[in-house]
């Protein structure tokens, strides 16, 4: 069982109960925890789905996706303890009169279970939907409790733009406050991306030669063999830049970027991610032409299977000029990095599955062994994300 000096017993409220992440992601990720011993004793999950199921049915269909996207094999002991934290609740979340229902009935799941009214609110939602769920849970007076504590966890994107994302943060901030607000970027949930730090802060001989010095160049991969599939809405106004670029892969380059943090607490390695935005070199209409390509799937061939484009997808404009794919060059200006040049891909519908990391290393001088060839096979040292997780050089 899980040690802690506080008190995490809770109720896990999953706004988007129904959905694709949470069948996806969150389901079997609490599985999983709960193998191992990471998730407390008094700890229930209410589910909230505006679709019109019974409790069991519910269920079911959650036990068909721990069983097809846990890491782990479903143990019946396992499963049975989770199937019994799990609730489901029919509500529509754009009404407001229904919160005070919902307080009511989370208020007797905490007597039942002693969920000591601890919450922890988890928005698996559509964005456009946070500032309507945050508001309702305010106006309920269920944000802010002085004997207990709550959390509120939203996914990205947060916001479409620099403006929108300082709206949605008034808004946030309006109900909790910011040490209880999780912006979520699942992507860091990763093991490969977790051990990047540890990989270069932990081992002498990567760190002495992790700059300018001796790097060539690095780049960031992460392809997707599916297209969008049923995400036609989400994805045409997000498009691959909204969707992979400004978070995940921005995520992932400040890391293996960042200096080295004055101790691993969350602001510390924060503020050594945010300087390594502040360096990349400034965004011009030049920029753009030299350095950035878009593209969209057509329709042709993957594994033998033909599949649509883009514009033949659900929910997609025949006429779309939404960017399925981003590629990208750019520069960090600072002394570590300056001059060396990371590039970036991510698309859906490239014909392969994949994300890592390369740092190619400077060739040597072309003498001795290369004095009669200009040609030299690059040192490359990968770090590969998914599949065939690990470190290769």
């Amino acid at each position: 069982m899980i040690r802690n000096d506080k008190d995490l017993s809770a109720i896990l409220v999953i706004f988007g109960g129904t959905g694709d992440l949470t069948h996806r992601k969150l389901m079997p990720a609490l599985y999983n925890m709960l193998l191992d011993g990471l998730v407390p004793e008094n700890f229930r999950v209410v589910s909230i789905g505006r679709r019109d199921k019974t409790e069991e049915e519910y269920k079911k269909e959650i036990r068909a996706s721990v069983e097809k996207h846990s890491r782990n094999k479903v143990d019946e002991s396992i499963w049975s303890r989770l199937n019994d934290m799990i609730t489901y609740y029919r509500f529509d979340f754009r009404e407001y009169d229904g919160y005070l229902m919902l307080k009511k009935y989370l208020e007797e799941i905490d007597e039942k279970a002693n969920t000591k009214s601890n919450r922890i609110y988890y928005l698996a939602v559509a964005p456009e939907y946070f500032e309507t769920i945050v508001h309702g849970l305010h106006i309920a007076d269920m944000a802010r409790k002085e004997s207990s504590w709550s959390r509120l966890v939203i996914e990205k994107p947060f916001g479409k733009d620099l403006k929108t994302a300082r709206q949605l943060n008034q808004k946030l901030l309006e109900v909790f406050d910011e040490k209880s607000i999780y912006r979520i970027d699942h992507y860091l949930g990763k093991e490969m991306i977790q051990n990047i730090m540890v990989l270069r802060f932990s081992n002498s001989i990567f760190e002495a030669i992790w700059n300018n010095r001796f790097i060539d160049n690095i780049q960031i991969s992460l392809t997707e063999k599916l297209g969008v599939g049923s995400r036609g809405n989400y994805y045409e106004n997000s498009g691959a830049m909204r969707d992979m670029v400004q978070n995940h892969i921005m995520q992932i380059l400040s890391l293996v970027a960042m200096e080295p943090p004055v101790n691993l607490k969350t602001d510390s390695i924060r503020t050594e991610k945010l300087k390594v935005i502040e360096a990349i070199e400034d965004i011009t209409p030049e920029f753009l032409r030299e350095n950035v390509v878009f593209g969209q799937y057509g329709k042709g061939v993957i594994d033998g299977n033909p599949v649509v484009g883009y514009r033949e997808e659900e929910n997609i404009p025949k006429d779309s000029n939404t960017e399925t794919l981003v590629a990208m060059k750019l520069h960090i200006n600072n002394f570590r990095w300056a001059g060396t040049p990371f590039y970036i891909r991510t698309g859906k519908r490239l014909g392969t599955y994949g994300a890592e990391i390369v740092i190619q290393f400077k060739d040597l001088p072309n003498i001795l062994y290369f004095k009669d060839s200009n040609i030299q096979e690059p040192n490359l040292l990968v770090i590969r994300i998914q599949p065939n997780v690990g470190v290769f050089f």
